[in-house]
């Protein structure tokens, strides 16, 4: 996701108790979406994302006993010729508005912007 300018395919997946339909649980995903399109996210909630993003950066940049901050220049490196970005992508994370949230959830967590897959497994014998 760092080599990427601009927007990028997201996905979520949600596995569900076979008593519910998936039909419920993608409603509580769009009334979360529609909150997100609704008001700018409070301090505390953007904060805590941030926080998030570092630590999954972290995890990403020490993987396979640091493997992934080779893997990582490299990629900033062919994707933008720039490997010194990696020592401004927290800076990015801070970037982030709560305005900028908004707006982008509006533009593009559109119903007519998103693929439904249904995976449904055998049952057990």
């Amino acid at each position: 996701m760092y080599t990427v300018n601009g927007p990028n395919f997201w996905s979520a997946f949600a596995f569900y108790d076979k008593g519910r339909s998936p039909d419920s649980i993608l409603a509580v995903m769009d009334d979360q979406i529609a909150r997100l399109q609704a008001a700018p996210v409070d301090s505390a909630t953007l904060a805590r994302a941030i926080t998030k993003a570092r630590a999954d950066l972290y995890a990403e940049l020490s993987a396979n006993r640091n493997e992934g901050i080779v893997d990582m220049l490299g990629q900033l490196t062919l994707f933008g010729d720039d490997p010194a970005r990696i020592n401004r992508i927290e800076d990015e994370f801070r970037s982030v508005t709560p305005e900028r949230i908004l707006n982008t959830a509006r533009e593009y967590l559109r119903p007519t912007n998103r693929t439904v897959l249904l995976l449904n497994t055998p049952e057990p014998k």
